[in-house]
């Protein structure tokens, strides 16, 4: 709901560490997941959490899942901070 991502941080760990993504393809990503965030070329990018400034609308950091795809399917995943 807008920019906050409630439930994200909670399902991360075991997203990169309990659950092998790994050989997923694209289609079963999205059906787990849902749309990401930004997709770019080989990548999905899910936002996890974003920290503002009071009354500021531009991030001071974000926290990312990033998922890279090889020939469509799940190659990597890691956290990006």
């Amino acid at each position: 709901e807008d920019r906050n991502y409630p439930y994200r941080d909670k399902m991360l760990n075991d997203l990169v560490y309990r659950i092998k993504l790994k050989g997923f393809k694209k289609d079963s990503v999205l059906q787990l997941l849902g749309e990401p965030n930004r997709i770019d070329t080989n990548y999905f990018f899910y936002k996890v959490d974003q920290r503002f400034f009071e009354n500021v609308p531009v991030p001071i950091s974000t926290k990312s899942l990033v998922i890279k795809f090889l020939n469509d399917t799940v190659e990597w995943r890691k956290i990006k901070e």
